[in-house]
């Protein structure tokens, strides 16, 4: 049993899993070749050995009916002996409420017993309950004086304890990485599973060691190989990815489903990635959609993004704008800049949620601090317009709140994150289906806030691999709610217009970093097969892209080429 605070800090290929945790019941080692009557004896007689072997009986169910409350009365009989070891059990018992009514005083004075002794759990379940502020009032510097003696007697998690709080910093401690990784190391050596993934974390930023791929996939390696379920999804990653092991899209399938199996939100969602983009396995909507669900349902704001998509355009589900709605809102109020965007734009369409100019604004507003493309404060200034003075000063100071409860360093590798692009009706029944769509959704839809015409895009690209397929998602998705471009599948765009704006692109990867080429070109119809094409040599587009702004980089993949239509349009003709 474990009593944990959990502090978790996002990155692209794994968290930090920050745990500290009260002292587990320190069960004995005894073995008893007696039967539990000849215990029970010996017990009764005084035998500290005796009664923490019938304590361990009771909690764990041996050979008797579990029973938390007799196991406390034997550890309540040892612990008259000052046995540490029952000590420590009744400190976790009573933090807990195991056997007894939950009493943190209770839990700090049988804990302060054992501690004294110099029994590592005694101290380590007093640093923790001083952390806490649970039974005695929070002291951060005693916490730490408690978890650096248990972490001195070579206590692997008071080891882990203390190295998360150097990671943090400012709880006792001074922020320091190096230290941070000391602990972990001590305590990864030792076998414990938490400090092995934080260790491979480390090794895979940089943070407090030099970054070393090999030393990382190493400690998520053996973290994950235990059931870590954050370092499970680290090494799925490490596959897709090809970082330090042979590139296996099947082999990284297999770890983030056995991270996305165990509850991990990471997990979950790039499983969900895999299923949607068919990496390392078939592709399949209805249980991409079934990952992002679960991921959605831990608060995870990039699949409550994509499930807002989802319901949006009944893509995979039957449409219902007022459930993407929903999920958008969820992915907005936790900083999601794309969805807020698109909330905003529902509320200022009323589509799915009622009319409101206020929220149609905050909204979009909110978005235009994250995304810079040009239609976005475009849109913000049109919204502002629909308000009053009053209206205007009001959601203003709103939005001035929001932005400091929310900085911009908690939601940089938020919107960094890839979702999904914004795919566009296969069929007749399904062009019909969209004339409701809100603006975000919908763009094939006449804008009501641009009156520009909607130019059509094809997309010849050669961007397979994992990160170019982020770097792809974001660009097209870039395009989609600019409402003034609109993807088509074919050159000669189903003779819906004999003109089509052309991209090739090409991408390599190497090292976690794509390099990506991208021209611009013009493409002409007579039907569907005849088609001429023209390159525009001048529009080459070199870029190189890491694996911590590959989405950005979409983005401004995008900027260049709407420069590049815009510059162009008296040769285009495209107005």
């Amino acid at each position: 049993m474990l009593l944990c605070v959990r502090t978790e800090a996002l990155t692209h290929t794994a968290r930090w899993h920050i745990l500290l945790c009260a002292c587990s019941l320190a069960i004995s080692p005894f073995v008893y070749g007696q039967s539990i009557t000849e215990l029970k004896s010996k017990a009764e007689d005084g035998d500290v050995q005796a009664q923490l072997g019938l304590a361990k009986a009771y909690h764990l169910g041996e050979g008797i009916e579990k029973d938390e409350a007799q196991a406390v009365r034997w550890w309540e009989k040892a612990a008259k002996h000052g046995d540490t070891t029952a000590e420590v059990n009744l400190g976790t018992a009573y933090s807990l409420g195991a056997g007894v009514p939950k009493n943190y005083a209770a839990a700090v004075r049988w804990y302060k017993k054992a501690a004294d002794q110099g029994f590592a759990e005694g101290q380590r379940g007093l640093a923790f309950l001083y952390h806490s502020g649970q039974g005695v009032p929070k002291d951060d510097a005693l916490a730490v004086r408690w978890y650096t003696k248990a972490a001195d007697q070579g206590n692997a998690q008071a080891q882990s304890d203390l190295a998360g709080l150097y990671h943090l910093g400012g709880q006792g401690v001074p922020q320091d990485a190096a230290a941070a990784v000391r602990w972990w190391k001590k305590a990864a050596e030792q076998g414990d599973v938490t400090a092995e993934g934080n260790l491979g974390t480390a090794y895979g930023l940089g943070t407090g060691v030099p970054k070393d791929t090999a030393e990382s996939l190493r400690w998520h390696t053996k973290a994950a190989e235990s059931g870590n379920a954050a370092s499970e999804f680290s090494l799925g990653m490490f596959y897709f990815q090809g970082a330090g092991v042979p590139k296996d899209e099947a082999e990284g399938v297999k770890w983030l489903r056995k991270s996305a199996e165990e509850g991990n939100a990471d997990g979950e969602f790039w499983l969900g990635n895999a299923y949607y983009y068919g990496g390392g396995v078939a592709k399949d909507i209805a249980e991409a959609l079934h990952w992002y669900r679960k991921a959605g349902d831990q608060g995870y704001a990039a699949a409550e993004y994509n499930l807002g998509q989802a319901y949006s355009l009944g893509n995979g589900v039957e449409k219902d704008p007022a459930e993407a709605a929903r999920w958008w809102q969820k992915a907005a109020e936790q900083g999601l800049a794309k969805a807020q965007y698109n909330l905003g734009l529902v509320y200022h369409d009323g589509i799915g949620v009622q009319k409101d100019n206020v929220q149609a604004y905050f909204w979009i507003a909110l978005a235009a601090t994250s995304l810079q493309q040009g239609f976005v404060k475009d849109y913000r200034d049109k919204a502002e317009a629909l308000l009053t003075p009053a209206q205007l000063a009001d959601v203003r100071e709103r939005i001035r709140k929001w932005l400091e409860a929310h900085p911009a360093t908690q939601t940089a590798s938020l919107n960094s994150l890839p979702s999904v692009p914004l795919n566009q009706p296969q069929n007749q029944q399904q062009q019909t289906q969209t004339k409701n769509l809100p603006q975000a959704a919908n763009a094939q839809a006449d804008s009501k806030l641009d009156s520009k015409p909607i130019i059509p895009i094809f997309i010849k690209a050669k961007c397979d691999d994992k990160l170019s397929a982020v770097l792809l998602s974001s660009f097209k998705d870039a395009l989609t709610t600019s409402h003034r471009y609109r993807l088509t599948e074919g050159l000669h765009d189903e003779g819906k217009n004999d003109k089509v704006v052309f991209v090739q692109m090409a991408c390599m990867e190497r090292n976690n970093t794509v390099a990506v080429a991208s021209a611009y070109g013009l493409a002409k119809c007579v039907g569907p097969v005849e088609c001429h094409m023209a390159l525009d040599g001048s529009s080459m587009n070199p870029m190189l892209c890491d694996s911590s702004s590959d989405s950005q980089c979409g983005t401004e993949l995008f900027k260049t080429l709407d420069l590049w239509v815009t510059t162009a349009k008296p040769i285009l003709k495209v107005d």
